[in-house]
């Protein structure tokens, strides 16, 4: 079963937002300071604002070129965590259907699908219902046809722009799986939250002993975590 995180989050979402962001950075139907890095600013200021008022945790700082990779001859890639990369396509979708502009329809379109696909698995049972697999199954399609449509207009016009990387590819089994087990179950969320917690520890030992005294510290943890836990409770 492939890995949502690294499907998703920390591949395709990367490429969407990042073009999405482009193309509207490059207008000023929504953001109309007059260049494009006050328009940066006023998309960091309204990111940062949606993520406080509806309680997401951001740690990007800024948007800029760099973290766009926005660069002559290069694929647009958003550079950040898979989290926050859910709350910049979050965000992206509530500022797209705010303006409701139909020179950014597609692109509306494309951030949607893939939203509603995410919410669909993320709030499904360990198995799907037919109700939500046929939910799923179109949706995804309609993500994958819009962006596939979006990137050959692309090479026609010979733009770097929505590129088309193996984990599309990915992203199309998992929504188009025959299976009724839930892929949002196989994400690697907490894999990759235990690996930053640990990765302190891992720095300050051996590396000939690293692994067993992670597992010694950890265990030693334990007990004063469960307690902790336990009065919490009360």
């Amino acid at each position: 079963m492939g890995d949502l995180l690294h499907v998703f989050n920390l591949g395709t979402a990367r490429n969407t937002a990042a073009c999405v962001l482009k193309i509207i950075l490059q207008s000023t139907l929504i953001f109309d300071a007059a260049t494009i890095e006050l328009r940066m600013e006023q998309a960091t200021s309204d990111l940062r604002n949606f993520a406080k008022q509806n309680h997401y945790q951001l740690k990007m700082k800024k948007f800029s070129k760099s973290k766009l990779r926005w660069q002559s001859k290069k694929f647009p890639e958003l550079g950040s965590s898979g989290s926050d990369c859910h709350v910049v396509m979050v965000w992206l979708e509530k500022l797209l259907l705010r303006h409701a502009l139909d020179c950014f329809r597609d692109i509306t379109m494309l951030v949607w699908s893939a939203n509603h696909c995410m919410r669909t698995l993320y709030a499904g049972q360990w198995f799907l219902t037919p109700g939500e697999k046929q939910t799923v199954s179109f949706l995804g399609t309609v993500y994958i046809n819009t962006y596939l449509r979006l990137s050959h207009e692309a090479i026609a016009n010979r733009e770097f722009m929505w590129k088309t990387i193996p984990k599309i590819h990915a992203f199309d089994h998992l929504t188009h799986s025959e299976r009724n087990v839930n892929p949002a179950f196989y994400s690697t969320w907490m894999d990759e939250d235990f690996l930053k917690k640990i990765s302190k520890t891992i720095r300050l030992t051996n590396v000939k002993s690293a692994q067993i005294r992670v597992l010694q510290r950890w265990l030693l943890a334990v007990p004063a975590n469960l307690s902790k836990s336990k009065a919490n409770l009360r």
